[in-house]
């Protein structure tokens, strides 16, 4: 019998309406169907959090391994990554011909298993009562806030003044702060970035600030936590997908979701929603991408019968089909899950979601507040292209580690007997080295990991930008250089975030790749582009804020 190793599988890529469609529609009737179960809303697998739990790409390929194994009994497939979900449900149907090149997890494993997720549940549990107890140290002053702000605290958040900004909200977090507006953080990587919020704090800001654990009391955390420990869904029905049984599968996912203890944090902010609430402000605004954590927010101002208080989604970035919480399907429409209005960062995407999602809020078209930094005289301007070929690529890789390794062997086969320089960008919520060491990959001379060299550096100096999942394809041509998404991360997913792009052929696959490196290797790629026509494109993208224009709608 031939075996085949399935990553050199070519698996199909599904049409889009598949995945918005029956697998959405799948799991939002999951939802749905237990929205009295809180565990079911914490639940990054059910909400469809791709990014993370890559569930929609492991039933794909399952399905397509299945469909092959049935069509030719002559070939076994050896599960080359390690994905116990898929060995497993292959396992039960095909035996012999299915096999896996490491450990199946025993029963002592399982025990460590367990013996880990209870450690680190001891871990989280005490790294936020630091958190509460620092956060005591800087009380409230005890104001009457009309808007409150929910967002995040990284490096990001230094403004050019030393003193703490906003990122996500930019311009119209100052508006709002001088009508009165409170800043809660979250995601602060204890000791270190505690440190630098409190330093950043003293410096006068242009409004108050707090974690969102001033929130909390050790007894409301602890409380979190005794709920999250006892919230292991059991799914009750079975589930098809493409007229196919993925019930074990999904239920899976949904038992190591839990135990890798995603879903804490939204135990945890459903607890300090419910105090916010009870500050009775006007609106409360977050950065939207009806993550799990943002849907408790409506579930807290019934709670605490603050109907009053308005809750104003920012659909602050780019995004990619992948990105497939962003479109909710019928199922969900009724569920008290949504804000009152998301605004977005263009009418490109108020079009986007009108078109592809079924929200039972208003969408309004708003403005790019996080991009307001290549805003020049009310408007994107384009810079002009490069004159001259430079022989230098740069990689702006996405959040998502887990294809960082097929992404970098892609480009060693391709660049590293090259005279092109290859710049490596890795996400910046992750150490470049960290990463490197991690996958156990050595660089060529002429591939560099390069992290601590500005984009603003290195749109200056390269001929072309290559980008998975993230916002490079467009803010790289605002700075006079052609983009192009790789299309080899992904065999499953729809990841281009170019939408209603059609200036140049702006999705390339391995193919396209290596006559990308032969044109700028022997000068005949063409570095022009109508600048007009991108301008056009990037306006229609993104809006320009004002205060004159949009303050009030975004109230």
């Amino acid at each position: 019998m031939e075996f085949k190793r399935s990553n050199q599988i070519i698996y199909r890529k599904p049409p889009l309406e598949m995945f918005l469609g029956e697998y959405n529609s799948l799991l939002a009737s999951v939802l749905a169907d237990n929205i009295d179960n809180f565990a079911y809303i914490a639940s990054a697998v059910i909400n469809r959090m791709e990014a993370q739990t890559h569930l929609y790409e492991k039933i794909e390929k399952y399905i397509q391994l299945q469909e092959l194994l049935t069509k030719d009994n002559s070939i076994g497939i050896i599960i080359a990554e390690e994905d116990e979900f898929i060995y497993q449900a292959l396992k039960n149907e095909f035996k012999s011909r299915v096999k896996k090149p490491f450990i199946v997890i025993s029963k002592r494993l399982k025990r460590i298993d367990i013996l880990r997720f209870s450690a680190k549940l001891i871990f989280v549990f005490w790294q936020s009562i630091r958190l509460i107890m620092a956060s005591r140290k800087a009380p409230l002053a005890k104001k009457e806030y009309k808007s409150v702000i929910r967002s995040y605290f990284d490096f990001r958040c230094e403004g050019a003044d030393g003193k703490l900004r906003e990122e996500y909200f930019g311009p119209f977090a100052v508006d709002l702060a001088k009508e009165g507006a409170l800043l809660v953080v979250y995601k602060l990587s204890y000791s270190k970035d505690l440190k630098f919020f409190s330093e950043l704090n003293r410096k006068q800001p242009d409004f108050d600030s707090c974690l969102l654990e001033s929130f909390l009391t050790p007894f409301s955390l602890a409380r979190s936590v005794f709920r999250f420990s006892f919230s292991k869904i059991k799914l009750k029905k079975k589930y098809f997908y493409r007229q196919k049984d993925i019930t074990g599968l999904l239920q899976k996912m949904i038992d190591r979701d839990f135990y890798s203890l995603r879903g804490i944090d939204v135990f945890i902010e459903y607890e300090a929603a419910k105090n916010i609430m009870k500050l009775k402000p006007k609106r409360l605004y977050f950065p939207y991408e009806n993550q799990t954590w943002e849907k408790v927010y409506p579930l807290a101002r019934r709670e605490v019968n603050a109907s009053d208080v308005k809750i104003i989604g920012f659909q602050h970035t780019s995004l990619s089909y992948k990105l497939i919480m962003h479109f909710p399907a019928v199922a969900e429409r009724d569920l008290p899950l949504f804000p009152d209005k998301i605004l977005t960062v263009g009418r490109m995407f108020k079009q986007l979601l009108k078109e592809k999602a079924h929200y039972p809020c208003a969408i309004v078209e708003g403005a790019a507040l996080r991009h307001a930094k290549y805003v020049k005289e009310n408007s994107f301007n384009i810079k002009e292209p490069h004159k001259q070929l430079q022989k230098k690529i740069a990689y702006a890789f996405s959040y998502d580690l887990s294809k960082y390794r097929n992404i970098i062997i892609t480009l060693l086969d391709v660049f590293k007997d090259s005279s092109i320089r290859l710049y490596l960008k890795i996400h910046p919520d992750y150490d470049e080295n960290d990463v490197l060491n991690s996958l156990q990959i050595e660089l060529p001379e002429n591939i560099k990991l390069a992290q601590k060299i500005p984009w603003s550096v290195i749109y200056d100096s390269v001929d072309c930008i290559l980008y998975d999942d993230n916002t490079l394809g467009v803010e790289g041509m605002i700075n006079g250089v052609k983009t192009f998404m790789l299309d080899v991360s992904e065999p499953i997913y729809e990841i281009n975030r170019m939408h209603y792009f059609n200036e140049w052929e702006s999705s390339i696959d391995i193919e396209g790749l290596k006559r990308l490196k032969f044109e700028i290797g022997n000068g005949t790629f063409n570095l022009g582009y109508d600048v007009g026509r991108v301008e056009k494109y990037i306006n229609s993208y993104f809006n320009v804020y004002s205060k004159e224009k949009y303050f009030e709608a975004y109230l």
